[in-house]
Parts: structure tokens; C-alpha cells; sequence
């Protein structure tokens, strides 16, 4: 008898060895699964960009989305997801929501040059040239960038103000901007338009 309950309290204490042996492995394997299905926002946001690029901007706007939706970010930061999102509504001419999204971008990260780049070219898109100038500027502040230099100029002629046009083309020409010869040229057509509007309204 003793050896029987020897050999059933081995028995027992074998099977609820393998039990808890089962219930480790079946927790590690949802904790894996659940590692590999987290859909971390940094993957989303370089599809989101990739699409932007085809021009597929319906595929672009999902793919930002769930990076922000998804608040998991490894490199990047969730204010990247917005800039993305932004910059696609400014390519659909969604021009409100882009700004909306790029303001976002700025809530959580201040210095986001980006974002002040997306806002310039939403105030440049509606015609408001001073606000543009605003944006191009606090980006300027922030990083300097020839594409954000030849924007500046290229408002600040729109407005007329030569000498502002001239001293953000010298800047784009000091970053080494490839097309500073026909950049010069577009500037000076458009202050050369600026100037017959203004002298027209005067002739009114």
C-alpha cells in the first residue's frame, strides 16, 4: 500500500509538473504573439511616406493614421506621424486639415521645422503670403534648409520686398541650392509682376 501511494504522489506531482510546464509555455507563446502583432507607429509611418511619394495619398493618410493611432514608436516620435498626415493633406488640398494635423505636430514637439515648413506652404497655397513668410522663417530658426530658403524668397516676392527676396536667395546660394541661376531668374519675374499689380492698384 505504501509503495502504491508512493508511485500515485509521484504520478500527481509528474502531471502537475507538465501542467504548469504547459501553462508557462501557452502564456510565453501569447506574450510573443503579442509582441509580434504590436503595430509599432515607426513601420506605418515609412509606409505612409512611401505612399505619399507613389501619390497614392488615400493608402498614405491610412498608414499615418495608425501610427498615431497606434502611440508605439521606437525611432520616431508620434509628432512625425502628424507631420506625414499633414504633408498629405496638403497634397489632396485639404488645406484646414492640413494645417490642423501640422499645428498638432507642433503640441508635441515645439520645434518641429517640419511642421512650420507644411503650415508655410498651406498660408502660401491660400494666398497669404505674410503668414507664409511667418512659417518659413520660424523654420529657418529652427533648421536651416535650402528649399525652405528659396520659399521664403519666393513670398517675399509675391509681397514685393526685393531686398528680403534677395537676402533668402544669398541664403539658399550659401546651402548650396543646385538651381540658384533660374531661381534667381523666377524671383525677379515675380517681383517684376508684384510691381505692375501695385502699380496698377495705385493708378485706380
Amino acid at each position: 500500500m505504501a509503495i502504491n501511494s508512493l508511485i500515485l504522489a509521484l504520478t500527481e506531482a509528474q502531471s502537475t509538473g507538465i501542467m504548469m510546464g504547459v501553462m508557462a509555455a501557452v502564456i510565453l507563446i501569447l506574450l510573443v504573439i503579442k509582441l509580434l502583432g504590436t503595430s509599432y507607429g515607426d513601420q506605418h509611418v515609412s509606409d505612409g511616406y512611401r505612399f505619399m511619394k507613389e501619390g497614392d495619398y488615400d493608402k498614405a493618410a491610412f498608414h499615418f493614421e495608425k501610427a498615431i493611432k497606434s502611440g508605439k514608436f521606437k525611432k520616431l516620435k508620434i509628432h512625425n506621424a502628424y507631420e506625414g498626415l499633414a504633408e498629405t493633406e496638403l497634397y489632396r488640398k485639404n488645406y484646414d486639415r492640413a494645417a490642423e494635423k501640422a499645428n498638432e505636430a507642433l503640441l508635441r514637439h515645439t520645434e518641429d521645422s517640419a511642421a512650420y515648413n507644411i503650415l508655410g506652404r498651406v498660408y502660401s497655397e491660400q494666398g497669404d503670403s505674410r503668414k507664409a513668410v511667418e512659417m518659413f522663417l520660424k523654420q529657418s530658426q529652427i533648421k536651416e534648409d535650402t528649399d525652405c530658403y528659396v520659399l521664403l524668397a519666393f513670398e517675399y516676392a509675391r509681397l514685393g520686398d526685393e531686398k528680403q527676396a534677395n537676402i533668402a536667395v544669398n541664403n539658399a546660394q550659401r546651402l548650396k541650392h543646385p538651381d540658384i541661376k533660374e531661381m534667381r531668374k523666377d524671383i525677379k519675374r515675380i517681383l517684376n509682376e508684384s510691381k505692375r499689380k501695385t502699380s496698377a492698384k495705385q493708378e485706380k
